[in-house]
């Protein structure tokens, strides 16, 4: 029996949402990337929110374990699994209902004009099948 690892959902533009996520405790996706944060918010790094402690965040925390070979398909340490799921699988069960009037703004990083490169998409494209 395969172990339930972490269940990560996939934005439409290619990174990993932090909306909601399942993950048992000490998964290594999840330190990875609280070591990242941390250091990052100690260094003063002065990148966007998104990249620094949000989805851009978890989506490097997870390429950098997937690169270092620490997580494994169907492995049965729940802390070393992880599934991908669309956003669409868990808008079936999960509808955001508080339109946060910050994130309207011009200033939110989801209204950004910079296109998601090719190699980014098919990286995920390949990451998802």
């Amino acid at each position: 029996m395969v172990a339930p690892g972490a269940v990560f959902f996939c934005e439409a533009f290619g990174c990993l949402s932090n909306n909601v996520i399942y993950a048992p405790p000490g998964h290594v996706v999840i330190q990875t990337a609280r070591e990242m944060a941390c250091e990052a918010l100690l260094r003063r790094d002065n990148d966007k929110v998104w990249l620094k402690t949000g989805p851009g965040l978890l989506t490097r925390a997870l390429a950098l374990c997937a690169m270092d070979g620490l997580l494994c398909e169907g492995h049965t340490d729940p802390t070393k699994s992880v599934t991908i799921r669309s956003n669409a699988a868990l808008k079936q069960h999960v509808a955001p209902h508080i339109p946060l009037p910050y994130k309207q703004t011009d200033q939110n990083w989801a209204h950004s004009d910079t296109p998601v490169a090719p190699e980014v998409k098919a990286a995920w494209a390949q990451l998802l099948a």
